[in-house]
């Protein structure tokens, strides 16, 4: 039943794979107590499925039980232990409390490297785990010495074109780009896209991902040319997906696309793609989002530009609703 929650969880199926771990939970404290491995496992999977609904409260309260009980009954350096610690880490960080997230991925990368050695696969994940929160917590120095430590390990054990090689590629990339290092972040995110086009195609998520990445560098490097091919394709592979423009991420993609046609003085396709892109703005997002409330913003200026003073003026009144 245990491995049925899992798999119902690998699937997206959360209100199943809930009930299923809820299910477990209690038979297993029934039979064999609180304070016994399989018990805290099942905490620890119902732990992991209330941060993938996003109840992260419920998650953390769970997750700590998971770490209370197996450090009752588990040396401290068991993997159990250190695995729970790196759950309530995530669940702490995704709430926003990076400092703490920090202080416990830390003790995780130092007991997998005194266990398990530092070229062990599990080692290297910690680290790359760590190294994003350096990120949130604005250490990019930190975040980039360990991102490019990341790199090298996983180059080396697990080749140039492993998927966790090329996402830690695409994370330095990210880096730099927060470094204002655009000619590194374009090196690099470009890299990466060509590897996601050839390993995952056009239409992948993580492709889709990579372009939006590195067409941001291309904005802070004021390369609209290259920056509208590249948004014009990412927003076709989202249209095929979305094709009315109902996700956030699909409009913001047509918001990028607008905005380097815009900056290459194409008044009249920037108006026609941008009117479209507040329309749907408005809608999904509503007008008090501040993606929205840029969009107007832009499209305002566009009439400015066009002489349409009584367009710019309706649309002002946008801002005010």
């Amino acid at each position: 039943m245990g491995n049925l929650a899992v798999t119902y969880s690998k699937q997206g199926r959360l209100k199943e794979c809930e009930k299923m771990a809820l299910e477990v939970l209690e038979k297993r404290k029934l039979v064999n107590g609180e304070d016994h491995p399989s018990t805290a496992l099942a905490m620890a999977n119902l732990a992991v499925t209330y941060s993938e609904q996003g109840r992260l409260g419920e998650a953390e309260k769970m997750a700590s039980e998971a770490l209370e009980s197996r450090r009752r009954f588990l040396p401290p350096d068991h993997p159990d232990i250190t695995s729970s610690i790196g759950t309530l880490a995530m669940v702490v960080g995704a709430q926003g409390r990076r400092d703490d997230a920090a202080k416990m991925e830390i003790e995780v990368l130092e007991k997998l490297t005194r266990t398990l050695g530092k070229d062990h696969l599990d080692t290297i994940r910690a680290m790359a785990n760590l190294a994003v929160t350096y990120g949130w917590q604005g250490k990019l120095e930190e975040e980039e010495k360990m991102e490019l430590e990341v790199l090298e390990r996983r180059t080396r054990i697990l080749g140039k074109e492993h998927p966790a090689t090329i996402e830690t590629a695409g994370n330095l990339a990210m880096t730099y780009q927060w470094q204002k290092r655009y000619t590194d972040a374009e090196r690099i995110g470009l890299e990466v896209l060509e590897q996601r086009r050839r390993l995952m195609g056009l239409a992948h998520p993580r492709t889709i991902l990579a372009a939006d990445n590195l067409t941001l560098t291309y904005h802070s490097e004021e390369k609209w040319k290259e920056a509208e091919l590249l948004s014009s394709e990412t927003l076709d592979a989202r249209k095929k997906m979305d094709p009315k423009m109902e996700l956030v991420d699909t409009i913001k993609a047509a918001g990028r696309l607008a905005l380097a046609i815009r900056y290459q003085d194409r008044w009249e396709e920037t108006e026609t793609l941008l009117a479209s892109v507040v329309e749907r703005s408005l809608q999904v997002m509503g007008a008090q989002d501040p993606n929205t409330q840029r969009y107007i913003q832009g499209l305002i200026k566009v009439y400015n530009q066009l002489g349409k003073a009584k367009e710019a003026e309706e649309t002002e009144k946008l801002l005010l609703a």
